[in-house]
C-alpha cells in the first residue's frame, strides 16, 4: 500500500470557490478583489498613525542628503514612505521617529520640507 500523501498547494487553489472570496482574494494576490472592483489601487500604511489607506490618499516621501522630500507624484528614487497629508500624522511621525525607521536611514532627518509641502488647507488639522 503506497504511503498517503498531503494535497499540493495547487490542489488546494482549485477547490476554492465563489463563496470564500476573503481566501481567494488572498491566494491570487488581490487580482479577484480588483476583478470584483474592489481596492482601487495600492493600500500603504501611513507611518504617523499607523492606518490604512489608498497610495493616492498618501504622500510619499523620501531620503536625500539628511532630509525629508515629499514626493507627491512618487518618481524620486530611493526607498519611500507614505503619510497622510496632515499636521497631526506628521507630528506622530516626528515624535515616534518613524521617519529613520520607514527610510531606512541612520541619523537624524530634516523634515520641514515635507512640512511646507502638506497641502495648504490641512496644515492646521
Amino acid at each position: 500500500m503506497p504511503p498517503l500523501r498531503r494535497p499540493s498547494p495547487r490542489q488546494k487553489s482549485d477547490r476554492l470557490t465563489p463563496s470564500e472570496p476573503e481566501v481567494a482574494s488572498e491566494h491570487l494576490g488581490g487580482a479577484l478583489e480588483s476583478a470584483l472592483g474592489g481596492s482601487p489601487g495600492p493600500v500603504r500604511t501611513c507611518i504617523g498613525c499607523r492606518g490604512r489607506a489608498v497610495s493616492s490618499d498618501l504622500l510619499r516621501v523620501v531620503a536625500e542628503d539628511g532630509q525629508c522630500l515629499p514626493d507627491p507624484r512618487a518618481h524620486l528614487p530611493g526607498r519611500g514612505a507614505y503619510i497622510h497629508p496632515t499636521v497631526a500624522c506628521f507630528d506622530a511621525a516626528t515624535s515616534r521617529r518613524a521617519w529613520v525607521r520607514a527610510l531606512r536611514v541612520s541619523g537624524p532627518l530634516d523634515g520641514t520640507a515635507v512640512r511646507a509641502g502638506l497641502p495648504p488647507g490641512l496644515k492646521g488639522s
